[in-house]
């Protein structure tokens, strides 16, 4: 202690005799007030204060709880004996007769009575369901349109003042007026070569046309434009993509938190292929979640396929697809013919890439171990070679040589695994290889249908009917897949897979074959004859396809549906002295002001100044008149 701690010094103290006596005595002295002041105690109590029984116990509140709980038990059983006792016994009042009838003298009044008031019921509730409605919107809105239609032509009216325009003088700019004054000041300043030269003569132009404006539309013509607007403005609401705010829909969907169905239908079915794409990576990102999952696992079964065709990439769902008709799911000639039809040679290598990924085989071998026909396992191993030429250009020399070469053929010219078959069908462009079954049609004097049923049987011959339907018109071929699938002979697999996957491609030329072929739209038909859950998000994906959302600056300026479009005002040149009777004034040659003015010429070399002519060249529209600017038009004789 003494080593750590200085030790006090008194001030102004005598100096000790003997030193080390003293640093003793006053280290002792310094150990003393150490020791006393470790063992000072503090004159306050601050220690936790103590702890007493009945504090923790009570003991009050329990016996309390116990009475409580005691005449509550003790009630309960007086209730108990009260309720055992009705039960024995079978009470005191007796309402058990039941055959008692009353009896009233005024009973068949009251009943007449009752029986008149129910038939004029009756009688009202009818007439009231006659009854339309006596305030008629549609009127006051025609009244309205037609009114602000008057006002309209009414303001644009002009008023007070005669026009001299002709019809070349309507919808004037700014920028013609100042061309035509630099023209007018450039016209002064020539001069007239000759003196005797007449003025080009113009055509009597047509007498100006009255422009009226538009007439509007009103009653069931101007309710399904309004339709039309509503519709479309809803449209192109629902195109307007936000990632972040769709995969948070789709989560509280997951989550009970929301309609699942009406999500999939806002934020999927709405969507194009590459919007999908990114609002299932940012689920996953954001949630930690796979999207596909939680959906299935939230909407169940019946909406597998859907959910496939919305969410898997392209390739990954075309490669289940083929996998699924080779199983035997569904029809197999026309989904493998129209998958593999359809796509191009990049698209065909991604879905082999896919294919032996997802199910760990080749799609060349597993097309060979599930065809069992030889032919069609031909045709279809030339179609995912993926090495035809993609141009659109056709050779008719060389179709017609072809097809002479398969007339020329043996039995086997349509072996689709080696021969010149299976050439045409391998490197040939499908334009190309159509026109080469026609050609071989004309030479065998038959119909190409005719040659394909007589040439072919079994698979082959469904898939070459098809594969030729596909070529020759690719929409028409898709239309009459989706028919079959909304009147039972196909299946729903197959109008997901055409209607997601042809969205973006060729879907509003599907949506005119079909409304020109069967009378009615696709939308309609999906609503009536579509009996699946998923009914709403496919009709969603139909109106939503092909369509190009308006500017943002023109959504702002579109109109309420209703009103009229008017043009704008016409703008007029400025008004014009009328032309007079004779404005070519003729002065004689033996004038002494004219003479006067031909010596001055003769000497000087030039007309004079007074003596020139304002001449406007002829720029198809008007010739200047000399009158208006006070100038004479000399005529030598």
């Amino acid at each position: 202690m003494s080593s750590t701690l200085k030790m006090p010094r008194p001030p102004n103290t005598f100096p000790s005799g003997n030193k080390l006596l003293q640093k003793k005595w006053d280290q002792r002295a310094y150990r003393l007030h150490v020791q006393k002041m470790r063992s000072m105690k503090a004159g306050l109590d601050n220690k936790e204060p103590h702890s007493y029984l009945h504090l923790q116990l009570r003991l009050k509140k329990i016996q309390a709880e116990e009475e409580r709980q005691a005449t509550i038990e003790h009630e309960n059983r007086i209730l108990l004996a009260k309720l055992t006792q009705i039960l024995r016994s079978h009470g005191i009042t007796d309402n058990w007769n039941i055959e008692h009838e009353s009896k009233s003298l005024n009973r068949p009044h009251m009943e007449r009575k009752l029986h008149k008031i129910e038939q004029e019921n009756q009688e009202l509730m009818r007439r009231l369901g006659k009854v339309s409605s006596t305030y008629k919107t549609d009127k006051w809105e025609d009244d309205y349109v037609l009114h602000q239609y008057y006002m309209q032509m009414k303001a644009n009216e002009t008023k007070d003042y005669e026009l001299y325009a002709t019809r070349e003088d309507i919808y004037e700019t700014d920028e013609e007026d100042a061309k035509e004054s630099g023209s007018e000041d450039s016209h002064n300043e020539e001069e007239e070569t000759e003196t005797g030269s007449e003025q080009k003569k113009t055509k009597p132009k047509p007498p100006l046309r009255k422009q009226t404006s538009r007439f509007p539309l009103l009653g069931p013509q101007r309710v399904k434009e309004e339709k039309k607007k509503k519709r479309e403005e809803a449209i192109t609401k629902g195109q307007q993509y936000d990632e972040k705010g769709d995969a948070a829909v789709l989560f509280k969907a997951t989550k009970g938190m929301g309609n699942a169905p009406s999500a999939v239908t806002k934020a999927l079915a709405r969507r194009k292929y590459k919007q999908r794409q990114g609002t299932r990576s940012r689920f996953e990102l954001q949630y930690e979640l796979d999207l596909m999952e939680e959906l299935k696992g939230k909407l169940g079964d019946a909406w597998n396929e859907m959910l496939n065709a919305l969410l898997l990439e392209r390739e990954e769902y075309d490669a289940m697809c083929i996998n699924h008709a080779l199983l035997g799911i569904g029809s197999m000639e026309a989904t493998l013919i129209e998958i593999l039809c359809t796509r191009n040679n990049a698209a065909l290598s991604a879905i082999k890439t896919a294919y032996s990924e997802r199910y760990d085989k080749n799609l060349a071998d597993d097309i060979k171990s599930s065809i069992p026909d030889s032919g069609f396992q031909g045709l279809l191993l030339a179609l995912v070679k993926g090495i035809r030429d993609e141009g659109g250009a056709v050779d008719q020399s060389q179709a017609q040589d072809d097809a002479k070469e398969l007339v020329a053929a043996d039995e086997d010219r349509w072996d689709t695994g080696k021969g010149k078959f299976s050439e045409i069908l391998t490197d040939y462009s499908f334009a190309q290889i159509r026109t080469v079954l026609e050609e071989y049609a004309k030479l065998s004097g038959k119909t190409l249908i005719d040659v394909l049923m007589d040439e072919f049987e079994g698979q082959i011959q469904d898939a070459m009917l098809a594969l030729i339907k596909c070529i020759a018109n690719c929409p028409g071929f898709l239309t009459s897949r989706i028919r079959e699938s909304l009147t039972g002979s196909g299946d729903g697999a197959t109008l997901i897979r055409i209607i997601i996957t042809r969205s973006e491609v060729d879907l509003p030329q599907i949506k005119k074959i079909y409304k020109k072929r069967y009378s009615h739209t696709l939308e309609e038909d999906l609503e009536s004859k579509c009996k699946e859950k998923y009914k709403k998000s496919l009709v969603e994906a139909v109106k939503f396809s092909g369509f190009t959302p308006k500017k943002a600056e023109q959504q702002h300026e579109m109109k309420k549906p209703g009103t009229v479009k008017m043009k704008p005002p016409i703008r007029y040149r400025r008004l014009r002295r009328p032309p007079v009777k004779n404005p070519r004034a003729v002065v004689a040659a033996d004038n002494p002001l004219v003479k006067a003015l031909k010596e001055k010429e003769g000497k000087d070399g030039h007309k004079p100044k007074s003596a020139q002519k304002s001449v406007r060249k002829d720029d198809a529209t008007n010739t200047r008149d000399t009158s208006e600017t006070g100038s004479l038009s000399y005529k030598e004789e």
